[in-house]
């Protein structure tokens, strides 16, 4: 699926964890009221958190962001941008509202099997042929959602590069929640 960013912003919604102390409304899981009206399509934005993938919705970090992963961050104008974070979470600009961080990208200017983490909760994601989704980015600022029924990480990233895309990370692996409404 191919978004035109020139007409189109990006909002993001931590994910629920029943057993969490989260803030009113942040990390719900759920798509804000004032946003329904103007929804284009969801789609499920990355693996099971852990400690060192940073989670920011709505100016609030859920998790605090680290240094070189692959990144997606909205400003307060629904921009997206993308890229591996090079700034110290103290130092995050405040117009800066939303942000999920994922493993090494799967593209960085290239396909970027090389530094894809060895071992997931899946297996090996070069290798694996799982369902799978990743979001990337062209240079002229379209937004590319891709899913796959059962493709490794190295398919997909190829197939992003095939459409243009300069930079992908990856979303979701496994049986379970990938794909986009």
């Amino acid at each position: 699926y191919a978004f035109d960013m020139r007409r189109l912003g990006l909002h993001l919604v931590g994910g629920a964890d029943p057993s969490a102390q989260l803030l009113e409304g942040v990390g719900s899981g759920k798509v804000p009221p004032h946003h329904q009206g103007k929804l284009i399509a969801a789609f499920n934005g990355g693996p099971a958190l852990t400690e060192e993938q940073g989670v920011m919705q709505d100016g609030h970090a859920l998790i605090p962001p680290s240094l070189g992963l692959s990144t997606v961050l909205t400003d307060e104008r629904g921009r997206a941008l993308f890229g591996r974070l090079d700034l110290e979470p103290s130092a995050l600009p405040s117009s800066w509202r939303s942000l999920r961080q994922s493993f090494a990208p799967l593209i960085d200017q290239r396909v970027n099997q090389r530094d894809l983490p060895p071992q997931s909760p899946f297996g090996r994601l070069d290798a694996g042929r799982l369902p799978r989704s990743a979001l990337g980015v062209t240079h002229s600022g379209t937004l590319i959602y891709a899913w796959s029924e059962a493709a490794t990480a190295e398919h997909i990233a190829t197939a992003l590069r095939r459409v243009g895309v300069t930079f992908a990370l990856s979303l979701k692996s496994g049986a379970a929640q990938t794909g986009l409404a």
